[in-house]
Order: structure tokens, then C-alpha cells, then sequence
């Protein structure tokens, strides 16, 4: 590893490496995971997202001296390891028992696709993460990009970022069975601190957008202990909902549906409506979030935000999930009340 300055949850882990095996890693990987500002359910249908990156990571660190021929995966959290024979094909439901190992197989696959596995022969690999698991926080890509990451330095390789978010896309799709969008996985390779990114899922084009100073506006992430699993079938049904009503209208994506085309919506069936309704509105409103992110404008924030949640409730029936609450001048964030 090169001798610089780590962060303190991936030196966290290099010592538990030590301590574990008895001796130091010698290949260490992290990758942060994500709060989408705005733009939710809308990258599967090539629309723009508004993510930044959080404070909470997941670290991997390895060395190549485990069993020959054979990936050794430990993860802390899950208190849980499995290996994979490199010289078997691996194939996604190998691992029904271990959801987690699904996400580590299918990266492992992704890289692997016409290259010679032999240099990762003997890996052993040990994962950590404080991003809460199904909290909506990406957590899986999370693992997926610190995994590709690592794999990437191990053999050699010089990975484009949005090459590494799509290997962890694939992952999702081939092997864990969610039929996600890019988004996850690109906040996790692109998001630059202070920064949120206005990724266009149609062209995968990303923008920064500078944040203002903590002073001027905060984010703060409620976790409401309400936890989800994407590879449910309500998800799958969300897509394909959104999928169904861009067939009816002609078009590729609801991405191409115009706000002043809304009357074609009515003549589709009741949930393909309100998911149209989302995407069209939702898409909407991110833009105008960015621009009010760009000109200061954060009085726009709150209100936009406040829409995009009850669009969601609307369009797909969320009633529950982790909220952000914005604060800013000049009125201050409130003060935690007294006990009692």
C-alpha cells in the first residue's frame, strides 16, 4: 500500500487485519456510500440525480496469502466468510444462503470477464463498512466499488470510474437480482467532497456542483430504522411500471415524456400514471434543485424536497424512509429540547 495518510476506519481495519492473520495487508480499498438529495427512481429511466457522498465507508483490505487457487472473503459486520474457487465458473445462485456474498461474487465475476484470474489466486479478503445495511444509503455499492477498487489495484489495472460503477452494476444485475440504475454506484466513484453530483443517467455525464459552507446550509440523515431490500419483488415493480408506461406512450424512457405531454398519461392504467406523474415532475425538480444549489438560492431547497417526498408517496407508495432535514439562515437549525 502506498505510504500515505489513511483514513481512520480503513487503519481500523488494517490493525484488525493484523491482529486477524498475523501479518499487514498488503492492498487496502474504500468507497463511501450516498444520500440522493433528489432524483429518486428516476436513474432506471435515464433521468438526472442529485447524490453526495456521506461520511460512512466501506473498507477492504487484502494480501495473497490465502489457500491457493481460491478468494477468501471475511466480512466483520456479518460475522460471516465463504470462499470462491477461482479455477470454477461462478454463477449467481451459488450463494442464496449469503446475500452479501452474491454483491463479492458477481464483482469478482465482472472483472474477471476475459481476464486471467491466476493473479488473484490466494486472496483474502477482509471487509468492513459503517454504512447501515438497507438504510437506503447504498451500502451495497458501497461494497461493490471498495471490492473493484481493490481487485483493480491487485491486478494491475487502470479502471475508468464509470467502468467501475458499471462493473458494480452488473453485479447488482446478474448476480444479487436487483434491477438497479447507475446511480448508486456512480456517486460512490465520482462524488467529490463539499460537492453534489448532477449525474445524467441517459448520457452517464456527471457535473459538480459546489456545496455551501456548513454554515450556510446543513444535511443531516435521520435513520427512521425502517429497512429495505432492493431484490424485493416492490421494487422490481416500480421499474417495471415505469418501463410499461414508456411502451404504452412509444417511447425509449420516460426520460423522452415531456411535462406538456401529461394528458397522454391518462390513458394508461392507474400505477403507470402516478409513476409517469414521478418521473416527469421528479426530473423536474432536480434540475431546479441543481440551479439552486449553483445561484444560492437555498430557500428553494426545502420546498423542492418536500415534493419530491410526497411525489414519492404518491407514485410509489413510500411512506416511510430515512428524510433529510435542511437548516440554514436565517433560521438556524433548532436546538435539541430538553429532557422531559
Amino acid at each position: 500500500m502506498p505510504n500515505r495518510t489513511l483514513h481512520p476506519e480503513l487503519s481500523r481495519l488494517i490493525e484488525r487485519f493484523k491482529r486477524s492473520r498475523g501479518r499487514s495487508p498488503c492492498f487496502a480499498a474504500q468507497a463511501p456510500g450516498r444520500v440522493n438529495l433528489i432524483g429518486d427512481h428516476i436513474d432506471y429511466c435515464q433521468g438526472l440525480v442529485l447524490p453526495i457522498a456521506i461520511d460512512r465507508r466501506c473498507s477492504v483490505a487484502a494480501d495473497l496469502k490465502g489457500p491457493a487457487g481460491r478468494v477468501r472473503f471475511e466480512s466483520i459486520n456479518l460475522n460471516d466468510s465463504f470462499e470462491i474457487d477461482l479455477g470454477s465458473p461462478m454463477r449467481p445462485d451459488d450463494l442464496q444462503d449469503r446475500s452479501w456474498g452474491r454483491y463479492a461474487a458477481g464483482v469478482l465475476a465482472e472483472i474477471l470477464i476475459d481476464r486471467d484470474p491466476s493473479p488473484l489466486s490466494g486472496l483474502d479478503i477482509i471487509i468492513s463498512s459503517t454504512v447501515p445495511f438497507g438504510s437506503g444509503l447504498s451500502s451495497s455499492a458501497a461494497f461493490e466499488i471498495a471490492l473493484v477498487t481493490l481487485l483493480e489495484r491487485v491486478l494491475g489495472l487502470t479502471l475508468d470510474p464509470l467502468d467501475k460503477a458499471r462493473i458494480g452494476q452488473r453485479a447488482e444485475h446478474r448476480f444479487a437480482h436487483v434491477p438497479c440504475g447507475l446511480m448508486d454506484q456512480a456517486a460512490s466513484t465520482l462524488a467529490q467532497p463539499d460537492h453534489a453530483l448532477l449525474f445524467d443517467c441517459r448520457s452517464e455525464t456527471a457535473e459538480q456542483i459546489k456545496l455551501p459552507p456548513a454554515d450556510q446550509l446543513a444535511f443531516f440523515v435521520i435513520d427512521t430504522g425502517v429497512r429495505h431490500a432492493l431484490a424485493s419483488t416492490e421494487y422490481a415493480d416500480r421499474r417495471s411500471a415505469c418501463e410499461r408506461a414508456a411502451r404504452a406512450l412509444g417511447l425509449a424512457s420516460l426520460r423522452d415524456l415531456e411535462p406538456d405531454q401529461t394528458e397522454a398519461i391518462l390513458s394508461l392504467p392507474e400505477d403507470q400514471q402516478r409513476a409517469a406523474r414521478h418521473v416527469v415532475s421528479e426530473i423536474r425538480r432536480t434540475r431546479l434543485a441543481a440551479e439552486a444549489l449553483r445561484s444560492g438560492a437555498l430557500d428553494n431547497l426545502g420546498p423542492l424536497m418536500a415534493d419530491s417526498h410526497r411525489s414519492l408517496r404518491e407514485g410509489f407508495g413510500f411512506h416511510v424512509r430515512n428524510w433529510m432535514l435542511l437548516c440554514w439562515p436565517p433560521n438556524p437549525c433548532p436546538k435539541r429540547s430538553a429532557p422531559g
